[in-house]
């Protein structure tokens, strides 16, 4: 990569966070550390995928083939957001994460084979229908053309937008829950349109769970009962807490009065980067 002057470059960066307590492991910077990525972009389209999701080959063919990428950032100027399909495989970790690996280098029919065959199926359908269901599968698997689809509540896709006019993450949402699905329901909110893109597709490459997932996962559990039971509910705890920041950044968009925080190292960088000027493209 190195030697070849045409080869992406990619850029490493050193990001740490000093803390005093142990507790504050959950509270990790994720959404602060997403628009730390979103600055490094110096192409006018991105995908806002996070480091365990691996995109499918026809994403890439897509972008080399020049007639095809210049209408993507033409549509994607004009207020959408491409859906990228996620999938999730089964099976113990390291051989999940090995069948995550050739299934991306595989096409949509290939992948749609597996699916059948019981190995993979659309991310996280055995615990969140919500977060991926408006993305509409089953039309997916048989339509070979893009088409829209409208949002539903916590909806949570991972996205191609322009890297100018799409939101930004809001960084008052830390550690696990509510993080991702803030930001598309402010999406949403901008009247985004979202459009399903045809062939190309997402997958998680499976991984070790972290304590703080677990100690997440808990918490929900427990808020969720308390919802069904109709008790009240401990808007202290890992998921109480983002899910009441979440309800109430819900209401001020359904206001119309909603604006993301954004930290002011984010935003100085914004304009002093010389990448981020209007005149770049």
């Amino acid at each position: 990569v190195e030697k070849d002057p045409e080869a992406c470059k990619p850029d490493i960066l050193l990001a740490y966070e000093l803390f005093t307590e142990s507790k504050a492991v959950m509270l990790y910077p994720i959404n602060l550390l997403r628009n730390l990525a979103r600055l490094q972009a110096r192409t006018p389209i991105l995908a806002l995928a996070d480091v365990d999701m691996l995109l499918s080959r026809d994403i890439f063919e897509v972008m080399l083939n020049e007639k095809k990428s210049e209408a993507m950032v033409k549509e994607l100027r004009d207020n959408s957001v491409y859906v990228m399909p996620a999938f999730e495989t089964y099976g113990v970790q390291h051989e999940a994460a090995a069948l995550a690996d050739v299934l991306v280098t595989q096409d949509k029919a290939f992948l749609a084979a597996a699916v059948k065959k019981g190995i993979v199926a659309p991310f996280d359908s055995r615990r969140f229908l919500q977060g991926h269901n408006c993305t509409n599968f089953a039309r997916w698997y048989k339509d070979d053309k893009q088409y829209e689809v409208k949002y539903g509540d916590r909806y949570e896709p991972w996205v191609i937008a322009d890297r100018s006019n799409v939101p930004w993450h809001d960084v008052r949402f830390r550690g696990y829950g509510n993080n991702k699905i803030q930001q598309i329901a402010h999406i949403n909110s901008t009247n985004f349109r979202f459009v399903v893109l045809p062939t190309a597709f997402i997958i998680h490459r499976c991984h070790k769970e972290t304590s703080a997932r677990h100690r997440l996962i808990s918490s929900k559990i427990a808020f969720d009962k308390a919802v069904a039971r109709k008790k009240a509910v401990d808007k202290t705890s890992v998921y109480g807490h983002t899910r009441t920041m979440f309800d109430i950044a819900k209401e001020q968009m359904n206001q119309g009065k909603f604006q993301a925080v954004i930290d002011p190292a984010t935003l100085h960088c914004r304009s002093v980067l010389s990448w981020w000027s209007l005149k770049a493209f």
